[in-house]
């Protein structure tokens, strides 16, 4: 966005020190100098005043913020957009795949974040925040609330594939530090089930679906 839009100014933050020191150096590269990037909690009181933007977007906060910190999370986007603001957020319950491994997979993980207090499933078989995300908006009084699905086929042979894959890569090791740190599921299962789901992934008859819902809503004026 900073790329895109240089009349705008644009901050982002980010728990990991390693993450905002990545992205600092890339808008250096770029020459950049209408981006700021610092290492802040989304669970924190944010280091913004009032009123100060006109955009908030976050991602896949599911995995992020506990289910009883949503409403403070929200309130404290409120607090900081300005009136007639808009806060913009992507989230998902997970892929869909034809592998049984990769599925087994997805079912862990949900679990897992469901036993750490994450997520709105009732028994932990899915994350359960698409279904319940817009309506969070609505009860933290943002108006004009949208929820729009989208989906990427990363099936084998499609364009998505590799960039998909490469994003699980990640992501999987990302979901394992957490988990394991929570004590929400033992390392060596962890370690076992993605390892295995990342062969699966290779196969040449690999079929995979990312649903996903992008929701926003407006701060009255």
């Amino acid at each position: 966005m900073a790329f895109s839009h240089p009349h705008l100014e644009v901050a982002g933050i980010d728990v990991s020190r390693a993450v905002i020191d990545y992205a600092n150096a890339k808008a250096r590269s770029q020459g950049l100098r209408n981006a700021s990037f610092g290492v802040m909690g989304i669970l924190d009181e944010l280091d913004f005043s009032d009123n100060t933007f006109d955009l908030i977007h976050g991602s896949f906060l599911s995995v992020r913020v506990p289910r009883e910190s949503w409403n403070s999370v929200l309130k404290e986007c409120w607090r900081i957009l300005r009136p007639g603001g808009v806060l913009r957020l992507i989230d998902t319950d997970g892929v869909v795949t034809n592998s049984s491994i990769c599925e087994s997979f997805n079912e862990l993980v949900c679990r897992a974040f469901h036993t750490a207090g994450y997520g709105f499933s009732p028994d932990g078989r899915s994350l359960g925040i698409t279904p319940v995300i817009e309506t969070l908006f609505q009860k933290a009084g943002f108006q004009h609330t949208h929820c729009t699905p989208y989906q990427i086929n990363f099936s084998a042979d499609t364009p998505s594939w590799m960039e998909v894959y490469r994003s699980l890569e990640v992501i999987g090791r990302l979901l394992q530090t957490v988990l394991t740190q929570e004590g929400a599921v033992a390392d060596a299962d962890m370690e076992q089930a993605y390892k295995r789901g990342i062969i699966e992934l290779l196969a040449a008859d690999f079929c995979g679906i990312w649903p996903f819902v992008s929701v926003y809503g407006v701060k009255p004026e």
